[in-house]
């Protein structure tokens, strides 16, 4: 299996989060970081549903092994 590149995994989950029409405001608040196949979210969401299409997003990405959050809003531990 080809390396991850950690720049290709941001783009992706960022371009996700812009097509998803629930988290079109909010992605402007989410920023992504990635190293290899581990995902940070770091921002704010406004609600439950916004957190969870934001990391359904980032899982969903090719090559994500791992994501994890810093959000000021909502979390889910």
């Amino acid at each position: 299996m080809p390396a991850v590149k950690a720049l290709e995994v941001k783009n992706r989950i960022e371009e996700a989060l812009k097509r998803n029409a629930r988290l079109l405001l909010a992605c402007q608040k989410i920023r992504v970081e990635s190293s290899g196949s581990k995902v940070i979210l770091r921002g704010s969401v406004g609600s439950l549903a916004e957190y969870e299409e934001a990391e359904y997003a980032a899982w969903s990405a090719p090559g994500v092994s791992q994501v994890g959050e810093q959000t000021d809003g909502y979390r889910l531990d």
